[in-house]
């Protein structure tokens, strides 16, 4: 579990994943799997991290296989109660179900723990594997920032995907009368 009280994440399915919440000590971490995996993930400064940590709104999240970082997720939107955001979720080690079992959990965290509206994210157009999966657990593609951001001289456009509460209930409830 996290060693904060900002956002506790659950693996009830993938008992060998755990999380904590980032300190000062993981920004290093962090910033070195941002730029392996740029460009399909953004770069936030030592700074940002660093103000983001202090932030109520924000949880920086270490996700851990083994005690050993696999990888992390930032969530805003915590002192509202209505809307969530997921800013960022980083995988070191992909195709192995770890970013399924982290929106998973996410999820149950929103929409469950916290009885949040709508969860939702952005993610960039070349990302086609986080694209798919965010489709294949039910969110719902409300639109495209076309040309949105410039960086290192080149324009990147991102899909925005949200899921609401009452979706996910349905959709939940239709894969249970199936069974």
């Amino acid at each position: 579990m996290m060693s904060c009280c900002k956002m506790v994440l659950k693996f009830s399915h993938r008992p060998e994943i755990d999380s904590r919440g980032a300190v000062q000590e993981d920004i290093q971490y962090m910033m070195a799997l941002e730029s392996e995996l740029s460009p399909i993930i953004n770069m936030w400064s030592h700074e940002e991290h660093t103000k983001k940590i202090a932030d109520p709104d924000v949880a920086q999240i270490i996700i851990e296989v083994d005690s050993k970082p696999i990888g992390y997720v930032i969530v805003q939107g915590l002192t509202s109660p209505h809307v969530l955001t997921i800013t960022r979720l980083a995988v070191a080690v992909p195709r192995q179900g770890y970013g399924r079992a982290i929106i998973n959990s996410i999820i149950d965290y929103a929409f469950y723990t916290k009885s949040y509206n709508r969860l939702w994210l952005d993610v960039l157009t070349t990302n086609e594997v986080a694209y798919q999966l965010y489709l294949s657990m039910g969110f719902t593609l409300e639109g495209t920032l076309r040309e949105n951001e410039y960086h290192e001289g080149r324009y990147y456009s991102y899909h925005i995907l949200s899921i609401l509460q009452r979706e996910y209930a349905l959709e939940n409830s239709l894969k249970e009368s199936s069974k």
